[in-house]
């Protein structure tokens, strides 16, 4: 025949969570000052469920922002504000954003001034409370149809918790999910 097959891609290690919020994330890559974080955080928001609206920022050099004292972190904003590292295992997080978190979370990131690192980082960001569904499926839904575009036709979700399995379910029972997806569901989150 004259048809033209074509393979499907298995993305076996993707964030779903993370990779949805990029559309709500200021992207820091190549700030190199506290001013400019703050200009590029202008217009990011991420709206939690509880109505809470907190700033997240990606792309954060390790190296710049060792170099910023305790106020220059500070004085980034007054809203709550999570700032994730290039590798995406480490954050900077203001003052604001601690007292978002459970005490055991927030003592720790007290602690350590704020830098967060590996763990650390993980246990904060697993203890802040999901992203409202009616903001996380759009989100959700433009990760998955660009994947889908790229080839990719089932994704395996790593760390995924119970708001994003909400979020799939919601999209499977609308019909608009494009691809199987498949969740490995973290059990250390305060929700499960």
């Amino acid at each position: 025949g004259s048809g033209v097959a074509l393979p499907g891609f298995v993305d076996a290690h993707v964030h779903l969570d993370g990779a949805a919020l990029l559309g709500d994330a200021a992207d820091v890559r190549g700030a190199a000052t506290t001013q400019a974080v703050a200009a590029a955080l202008q217009g990011a928001r991420v709206v939690m469920s509880d109505g809470t609206d907190w700033l997240w920022a990606f792309g954060l050099d390790r190296a710049i922002a060792a170099q910023w004292t305790d106020a220059d972190v500070e004085g980034l904003l007054t809203a709550p504000v999570w700032l994730s590292t290039a590798d995406g295992h480490g954050a900077v997080v203001n003052m604001a954003l601690i007292k978002l978190l459970p005490p055991a979370e927030a003592a720790e990131a007290l602690a350590q001034h704020g830098r967060l690192d590996g763990a650390a980082a993980q246990r904060a960001w697993r203890a802040l409370p999901p992203v409202r569904l009616q903001r996380s499926k759009p989100l959700l839904l433009d990760v998955l149809v660009r994947l889908h575009r790229a080839g990719v036709t089932e994704v395996h979700s790593l760390g995924a918790s119970a708001a994003l399995f909400a979020a799939l379910t919601a999209l499977d029972r609308e019909g608009r999910l494009p691809m199987r997806c498949v969740l490995y569901y973290d059990g250390e989150r305060p929700e499960g």
